[in-house]
């Protein structure tokens, strides 16, 4: 019986490797994906860039996918299969891109051995972790419970995977597989209130838009051969080389199409607007802002009127005391009420550079002793506080601590400074003590 056996053991092996079956997540990469009831037969559906699929079998050069009750066959090629892995090239420790605050206390999230971990700036203390995949970065969402991740692999060709992680639970959710290169990742933008992620990204040589919910991590609806796009609450404005529009989110097909249409038409652009052929838009539920060469431009979306306002640029301090643009590679920071420069920080040559706003202050990079240091300067231009162990910003709050991530060899730390305390300290073990 034995010799029976191990034929029909072989045989099964055969059959199995002739037309393997199992279930893999994949993410579709170009526009107008044929889904065809046969490999190169009749198309029964076309699916959109960056929908997530299940691949269940692959045959001459073709898979046989599913997706919310669409079944067939598209071509291998239409695909980025994800293996399970997020990430294969991350450094020993990944430190998130932000310091938020929750319950009066600020926390830095960070990677390491494992796991994510959640430390108290206040406390000196990790107070929770969870196991996660290795990383390469780690953003925040408006929801105190949710987290991005961002990961690289490099095995079948470069590519770049985006998650979805609960910290209070550990679940990990997969959003979309994107090849590096012709299909690289450009940008994430979370809705006002956390529901939507909207990731911009170049598919079929275009640049292309994808919405997912965050509680289930579903694909939404998406759009093509756009410029840019920004939030305002939960709709969409969208803007190509000439014209800026507006759309909801979410629609009862759950496949929204977010092109251009006479009804979400906002204006048209105006030359004036671009800078070095790109528009500058900031959006909040009442109107849409616009840089240009003269100011800040607003279109109030009750009316669709545009009006002018008192801005220079779109970045503006929490107090709306200075406001700060970059034009043609040119900085200046600015005084609202009176509209003049701070000359330190504005102009070709700037003494001084701006980096970013911090509640009603903002960094700056500045001299000190002739090395270059960072500063915590209030609205009047008075330096409030020198970092001194601080040299690159990577993580921030909103009334100044900042953090760094440093690797020298073998060793990598992260360095936390308060400006409020006068104090830096660094986390060097697997506790975060």
């Amino acid at each position: 019986m034995r010799p029976c056996a191990n034929r029909f053991l072989a045989a099964l092996i055969l059959i199995l490797l002739a037309g393997a079956v199992w279930a893999s997540d994949a993410t579709v990469v170009v526009w107008g994906a044929s889904v065809a009831d046969t490999p190169g037969g009749k198309t029964v559906a076309r699916l959109p860039a960056g929908v997530l699929v299940t691949e269940e079998k692959r045959e001459n050069g073709y898979s046989r996918v599913s997706f919310r009750g669409i079944k067939g066959w598209t071509r291998q090629d239409n695909l980025r299969v994800y293996d399970g892995r997020l990430d294969d090239m991350r450094e020993r420790t990944v430190l998130a891109q932000g310091i938020p605050s929750e319950g009066g206390k600020y926390y830095i999230y960070y990677w390491v051995d494992g796991k994510i971990r959640k430390y108290s700036v206040a406390d000196r203390f990790a107070e929770a972790a969870q196991r996660c995949a290795p990383v390469s970065e780690i953003r925040f969402s408006p929801r105190s419970d949710m987290l991005l991740l961002e990961g690289v692999t490099t095995n079948g060709g470069a590519a770049h995977h985006l998650a979805l992680f609960q910290f209070p639970t550990g679940k990990t959710t997969l959003l979309a597989s994107f090849p590096e290169g012709d299909n690289a990742i450009e940008g994430t933008m979370f809705s006002k209130n956390g529901a939507y992620l909207a990731v911009i990204f170049r598919a079929s040589e275009q640049r292309s838009l994808a919405v997912y919910r965050t509680d289930t991590g579903d694909y939404v609806g998406g759009v093509k051969d756009i410029s840019g796009a920004a939030w305002s609450s939960q709709n969409l404005v969208l803007y190509d080389r000439s014209r800026i529009w507006i759309v909801p989110a979410l629609d009862k097909s759950g496949l929204a199409d977010y092109s251009w249409t006479k009804e979400s038409h906002l204006t048209n652009i105006r030359e004036e607007w671009l800078n070095d052929g790109e528009l500058q838009i900031s959006a909040n539920p009442e109107d849409v802002a616009i840089a240009s060469t003269s100011g800040v431009f607003r279109i109030q979306l009750s009316t669709r009127q545009v009006i002018r306002t008192q801005y220079k640029g779109l970045l503006v301090s929490d107090d709306g005391a200075l406001n700060f643009s970059l034009r043609g590679g040119v900085p200046s920071l600015r005084l609202t009420a009176s509209d003049q420069p701070f000359e330190e920080y504005s102009g070709a040559e700037p003494k001084s550079e701006f980096l970013r706003f911090c509640g009603t202050n903002f960094i700056a990079k500045k001299k000190y002793d002739k090395l270059d240091s960072l500063f915590l300067v209030n609205s009047k231009g008075e330096e409030v506080y020198r970092y001194r162990s601080i040299d690159q910003a990577e993580a921030a709050s909103d009334n100044g601590i900042l953090a760094e991530q440093e690797t020298d060899k073998d060793i990598s730390l992260i360095v936390i400074e308060d400006p409020w305390k006068g104090q830096f300290y660094v986390i060097l073990d697997k506790e975060g003590k």
